[in-house]
C-alpha cells in the first residue's frame, strides 16, 4: 500500500509540475484596432446633356458634344442646325477630400420620339474616367457624347436618359 502511496504521489506531482510548465510557456499581447470612416460618395446632376435644334436631310449625320463647360457641338453630315442651346452634362461629385473616384459612363444611351429614336454613344468626360481627386471634397465634370442621327431621322422631340456612375477608388 505504501509503494501505491508513493507512485500515486509522483504521477500527482508530475501533473502539476507539467500544468506549471504549460502556464510557463503561453504570454498574451494585445492588439490595436482601428477603423477611419470616409464621408460617403455622391453624384448630383447640375445640366443635362442638349444636342440642341438639327436639321437632317437624307445622308443623317452625327452631333458631337465636347466634355466642356462651352458644349460647342461638332456636327458632320449634316446641311443645317438652329440656334439652340447645346450643353455637356455636368455633374459633383461630393465625398472625402483627397479620395479618388472612378467615373462609370454608358457605351451607348438611346432618345425615342414615340416610335422613333436615336442612339447616342462615345461618351467622354472632362477628367477621364479614372482616378479622379476630389479636391476639398467636392469635384465638378462634363459628360459629352455623339449623337447619331440617321438618314431621313423623323422630326420630333426625342428624349432619354444615361447613367453616370462614380465609385471611390
Amino acid at each position: 500500500m505504501k509503494k501505491v502511496t508513493i507512485i500515486l504521489t509522483g504521477v500527482i506531482l508530475m501533473a502539476i509540475s507539467a500544468m506549471n510548465v504549460n502556464a510557463q510557456n503561453t504570454d498574451t499581447e494585445s492588439a490595436q484596432a482601428t477603423a477611419t470612416i470616409h464621408q460617403h460618395l455622391s453624384l448630383s446632376k447640375n445640366v443635362d446633356l442638349a444636342f440642341g435644334g438639327i436639321i437632317t436631310d437624307t445622308d443623317g449625320g452625327t452631333v458631337a458634344i465636347p466634355a466642356n463647360s462651352a458644349g460647342t457641338p461638332n456636327y458632320s453630315g449634316l446641311p443645317a442646325q438652329l440656334a439652340a442651346t447645346t450643353a455637356a452634362a455636368k455633374f459633383t461629385a461630393n465625398g472625402q477630400d483627397g479620395a479618388t473616384f472612378d467615373i462609370t459612363l454608358p457605351s451607348t444611351a438611346s432618345i425615342t420620339n414615340g416610335s422613333h429614336s436615336m442612339t447616342i454613344d462615345n461618351f467622354i468626360s472632362s477628367e477621364g474616367t479614372n482616378g479622379v481627386v476630389l479636391s476639398g471634397g467636392s469635384k465638378e465634370f462634363y459628360v459629352g457624347a455623339t449623337l447619331n442621327i440617321a438618314a431621313g431621322q423623323a422630326a420630333g422631340q426625342y428624349t432619354g436618359n444615361f447613367n453616370v456612375t462614380v465609385t471611390y477608388e
